[in-house]
C-alpha cells in the first residue's frame, strides 16, 4: 500500500515584518526536501477564506530570489470574514478540499489559528460520526437483507413442500378415481 504525500500550507499573518520571506523560503524548501507537497496561501487568512487561486502549490523556484525583498511575497491581509464561524468553516473546507494536513502560520494571530483548529476538529468529528452512522446503517441493511433471504428460502421450501403435498393429493385422487373406474367396469 502506497502512502500518500503529506500536504502542508503556509500563510503569513499580521503586519509585514523582517524575515517573513526568509521564513517562507525555509519552510517551503525544507518541506520539499522532506517529500511534502507545499502550498502557499496568498493574502493570509483572507486568502484562506477565499480559496481558489489564493491557495497555490509551491516548488523550489517559487521561493527563489525572495530573501532581499521586503514584506512577504505571498501577502498578508486581515479578514473580518475569518472572524465569523462561517468564514472559518469556509477556510477549513478550502484546506480539506485540497487534502492539506497541516497549516504553518508565519506571524501573529495565534487566536484565529486556535479557533480554526477547533472548527477543523469539529468538522472531522462530524465526518467520523457520519461515517460511523453510515457504517451502522449499512450493517442494519445487510442484516435485513440476510433476514429476507432466509424468509425467501423458507417460502421457497414451503412452496416446494406444498407442491409435493398437492402432487401427492392429486396422485391419491387419481388412484382413487382409477380404482373406482376399474371397480365399476
Amino acid at each position: 500500500m502506497t502512502k500518500e504525500k503529506k500536504r502542508v500550507a503556509v500563510l503569513t499573518s499580521g503586519g509585514d515584518a523582517q524575515g517573513m520571506n526568509a521564513a517562507l523560503r525555509a519552510i517551503v524548501r525544507t518541506a520539499l526536501q522532506e517529500g511534502l507537497d507545499v502550498y502557499a496561501i496568498y493574502e493570509g487568512y483572507q486568502g484562506l477564506v477565499e480559496g481558489g487561486n489564493r491557495i497555490r502549490q509551491m516548488n523550489w523556484d517559487s521561493v527563489g530570489g525572495i530573501l532581499q525583498r521586503g514584506g512577504t511575497v505571498i501577502g498578508t491581509a486581515r479578514s473580518e470574514e475569518f472572524r465569523t464561524r462561517e468564514g472559518r468553516l469556509t477556510a477549513a473546507k478550502n484546506l480539506l478540499d485540497r487534502e492539506i494536513d497541516n497549516l504553518i502560520v508565519i506571524g501573529e494571530r495565534r487566536r484565529e489559528l486556535a479557533i480554526l483548529e477547533q472548527d477543523l476538529v469539529a468538522i472531522r468529528s462530524a465526518v467520523t460520526d457520519f461515517e460511523a452512522m453510515a457504517q451502522s446503517r449499512l450493517g442494519e441493511l445487510f442484516a435485513e437483507l440476510r433476514r429476507l433471504e432466509r424468509e425467501t428460502a423458507d417460502y421457497g421450501g414451503r412452496l416446494t413442500r406444498l407442491r409435493a403435498a398437492l402432487d401427492a393429493r392429486a396422485d391419491e385422487d387419481l388412484l382413487e378415481g382409477l380404482e373406482k373406474l376399474s371397480a365399476g367396469s
